[in-house]
């Protein structure tokens, strides 16, 4: 005997559209973070697809052909990655492979597998970004494929209500989600680690070395670094934020590097408890350094103040963090001597120097060898020389490119001017290093808090003053003294700004500052958003066991256990359950057709009288079987039936008589017994 076949349910050309689109955002969403043949290839195979789909004598690949695409994409990111294990190649093998499933879908089976692999690839989004536009895109995701799920069932429909089924079923999950967040515990990292993250650490600008037109890169963009949060009485002028990051004692001639400085060496590590304090959201950048206004005396545990001044992490920042700093606010890092060694590193110079600028220093140290003088000499060159500050300088000699921007071209960055000036002082025999950070920053009017940007990075340098300790120096102050004033909101006007007069100084300032509507609402909208994705890592991303336990607290909830802490989500969980059931059936029972809510109450009324209702009666079985139950009732029952039957299936009928009907249901008198 052969197999009776199982019911396959068909699967309609609505649906599948539905689903495809859910595949097409599943896939949209992973584009910045997988390798790009990856997202092709997948959008190649739901196009292929698609267009079997509208050519419908067409038949789907056979299983050659979809096993040879299969193993094809799995050799593919072998060969791209080395391995299979990990977070990048894992998505992008579920990527490919979910797009060659597409191709097989032909029944409910197929489509409700296709619909989990979706799901998957919603969540794998969240392993790469936990940031609020990756949450509202994965809200997109869901609703899309909730709703295809939902056609599958609703047939050809229309295409609004799988949707709103959709919404209603996301919102009825939130109540639940957020009790769930608040109560279940937190736990203080990942459970797993997830590379390639450090490998992500260029879009915070700065690296570990400094060329003269590396910083200029860096201010075309507008993204937010980090947030501080500081007394309004204690926020330095603009002039005097200068966050500090990493200094540079060696270079090449063309390149400027940290060096290697032991732990045991002594100096510029001074440490001290008053200063100003902040509290400091700092955005990922894949390295070690933390920024602080210059200079930090006090510093949270984790962390360490290295020779130098370095505030450093104890791991790579690979995810955004908050941390508390003190800071003493001066343009001198107090030191009474220089370590021979630092000594050494401060004076160091490249092999090859220009000859040009040895005699360009000579005529200043006949003049005398004071460190302040020298350094006073060489910005009065920057000034009187005809240097202009430029975020374009143009090509200069990739063998001497400081020696060219100081002899020849005259144009540069801030990057352009630290390298040069550390260069020229060091011919002085003046200890001499860079500083390289940010200065400026803007205050957000919606929170209160300083913004500070990619639009702000800066590079500084700092002299030795025997007996005092290392003094800020900024060449850039010498050229456009506006920079320090108004920071990164005058970088597109200072080429204009730096080339003219005073008074065209003055107009190209009152231009750069005034803003038209257009800016204006730009503005409004990037102040707003960074503060919620401020709030978004504070108490979402970064919402850990001790925000848990403070906001317990204020909720007047103390001490609790964990066996009380799971009573307490249990609670939770049924009572939100139980109120989003209520909340979503009360407009669903407002808008139900009259005619339908008077056969729902005649059914209810039956089946309390112990009289079995099945889903697949029709009226007249309903008729016949009530006149047999309800003998006493008979009569009523049928004329009820007989009333619904004609306004259900007539042509027409009187306006009233459906809540007359309803009101002819409730008056039955049918005795409640136990079904049989």
């Amino acid at each position: 005997m052969s197999r009776p076949q199982r019911a396959v349910m068909p699967l309609s050309s609505r649906a599948l559209d539905r689903m495809k689109l859910a595949f097409l955002l599943a896939v949209a969403g992973q584009v910045p973070h997988l390798p790009i043949w990856t997202t092709i290839m997948a959008f190649l195979l739901l196009a292929w697809r698609h267009y079997l789909d509208r050519r419908r004598r067409r038949p789907l690949p056979p299983p050659g052909v979809r096993l040879a695409l299969a193993l094809g994409a799995c050799v593919v990111v072998y060969l791209q990655f080395g391995f299979f294990m990990g977070r990048d190649p894992g998505v992008s093998a579920l990527v490919v492979l979910a797009a060659v499933k597409l191709l097989e879908v032909r029944q409910s089976r197929d489509f409700h597998l296709m619909g989990y692999l979706c799901y998957f690839l919603t969540a794998a989004l969240f392993l790469f970004t936990q940031e609020l536009p990756a949450l509202l895109f994965g809200v997109v995701q869901l609703l899309a494929v909730n709703a295809a799920f939902l056609q599958l069932y609703a047939g050809r429909s229309g295409s609004l209500r799988p949707l709103r089924g959709a919404s209603g079923m996301l919102l009825a999950s939130v109540p639940v989600a957020v009790v769930l967040f608040i109560l279940f515990p937190r736990y203080p990292g990942p459970l797993w680690g997830l590379g390639g993250a450090a490998g992500e650490s260029g879009v915070s600008g700065f690296s570990d070395t400094l060329q003269p037109g590396s910083v200029a890169r860096m201010v075309e963009s507008q993204r937010a670094v980090m947030r501080m949060k500081v007394a309004e009485a204690e926020l330095p002028p603009p002039r005097q934020r200068y966050f500090r990051g990493l200094v540079l004692w060696l270079t090449d001639g063309r390149t400027w590097y940290p060096g290697r400085i032991g732990e045991n060496i002594a100096g510029s590590t001074r440490r001290g408890r008053d200063g100003v304090k902040q509290e400091i959201m700092l955005e990922p950048h894949g390295q070690r350094w933390l920024f602080a206004l210059d200079y930090p005396v006090r510093v949270p545990p984790g962390s360490l103040v290295s020779p130098g001044n370095v505030f450093r992490y104890h791991r790579r920042v690979e995810r955004p963090i908050r941390y508390r700093v003190d800071s003493r606010i001066g343009g001198i890092i107090p030191e009474p001597d220089l370590h021979p060694y630092l000594r050494r590193m401060a004076l160091q110079l490249p092999r090859e120097v220009n000859p040009g600028l040895r005699t360009l220093v000579e005529p200043w140290l006949r003049e005398g060898t004071d460190a302040r003088a020298l350094a006073e000499r060489v910005l009065e060159f920057f000034r009187s020389a005809g240097f202009t500050y430029s975020l374009q300088p143009g090509n200069l000699d990739p063998r001497d490119p400081v020696g060219d921007f100081l002899l020849n071209t005259r144009r540069g960055f801030c990057g352009h001017y630290a390298a040069g000036f550390a260069l020229l002082m060091r011919l002085g025999e003046v200890p001499c290093r860079i500083v390289a950070g940010y200065q400026g920053g803007e205050t957000n009017p919606v929170d209160g808090q300083l913004v500070v940007r990619d639009a702000d990075a800066h590079a500084w340098t700092e002299i030795w003053l025997d007996g005092r300790g290392w003094l800020r120096v900024d060449p850039t102050a010498a050229v456009v003294p506006e920079r320090l004033e108004y920071g990164g909101r005058l970088n597109a006007s200072l080429d204009e700004m730096a080339a003219g007069t005073a008074e065209d100084r003055s107009s190209v300032l009152r231009r750069a500052m005034t803003e038209g509507g257009l800016a204006r609402a730009w503005r409004w909208i990037r102040d707003y958003w960074d503060v919620a994705r401020n709030y978004w890592q504070t108490w979402v991303v970064r919402y850990d066991r001790y925000q848990q336990r403070s906001l317990l607290s204020r909720l007047g909830v103390r001490g609790i256990q964990r066996a009380g802490k799971l009573a307490l989500v249990m609670l939770f969980v049924v009572f939100t359950w139980r109120l989003t059931r209520w909340l979503f059936r009360l407009p669903a029972q407002r808008r139900r057709d009259p005619l339908e809510k008077s056969w729902r109450l005649l059914e209810a009324r039956l089946s309390r009288g112990g009289m079995n209702v099945e889903s697949w009666q029709g009226p007249l079985d309903i008729s016949r079987q009530a006149r047999r139950r309800f003998p006493n009732q008979a009569d009523a029952i049928d004329q009820v039936i007989q009333t619904y039957i004609r306004l259900r299936y007539g042509v027409s009928f009187a306006a009233g008589v459906e809540k007359s009907l309803l009101r002819r249901v409730r008056k039955l008198r049918i005795p409640r017994r136990w079904k049989a």
